[in-house]
């Protein structure tokens, strides 16, 4: 589990510096429900905002999945 941990924490870096440089046009983000504890952020916290249009949404069992088009930076 701690190496799941490491390679999500890692993704969430990488995952940040696209954003922050405009290299991401859209999100497709799978949520699973969490039962016992908080789960892991996808993001990391910042002072930074994007501004997203929802594309469609999937169900998948207890899944959903969200894709999101990336409409720029918000100030």
């Amino acid at each position: 589990m701690l190496f799941f941990v490491e390679v999500i924490k890692l993704t969430r870096q990488i995952l940040h510096s696209f954003v922050q440089e405009g290299l991401v046009d859209e999100f497709i983000i799978t949520v699973a429900p969490t039962i016992i504890g908080k789960g892991i952020p996808l993001f990391r916290e910042g002072n930074y905002q994007l501004n997203l249009s929802l594309k469609r949404t999937r169900i998948f069992s207890q899944f959903v999945e969200l894709h999101y088009k990336v409409n720029g930076k918000s100030v």
